[in-house]
């Protein structure tokens, strides 16, 4: 087995909150960019109460999630429909 060490050239996070005063949920997603010119996106969401089948836009300033190229500052926003359930800033780590 061997083992690949990546060095990673860039990384951001983002920690995702409600956006309702009743809202429950919480998440977080990374974002990193590695010196072999591989990408990785990460999301964690908890405490979404949703039907079965229903489907969440990942939007990254206001734009369906697609291609990614994450830079700090940018807001990461889950929505359902027109509803925002949360959204975060990505900070550089």
């Amino acid at each position: 087995m061997t083992m690949r060490i990546r060095n990673v050239l860039k990384e951001f996070e983002a920690h995702l909150e409600p956006t309702h005063v009743n809202g429950k949920i919480i998440g977080k997603s990374e974002w990193k960019q590695y010196g072999d010119g591989t990408y990785r996106f990460k999301i964690s969401i908890r405490n979404i109460e949703l039907p079965d089948d229903s489907r969440i836009d990942v939007l990254l300033d206001d734009a369906k999630v697609m291609q990614l190229t994450v830079q700090g500052g940018q807001m990461l926003q889950l929505k359902f429909g027109e509803v925002v359930l949360a959204e975060g800033i990505y900070k550089e780590e």
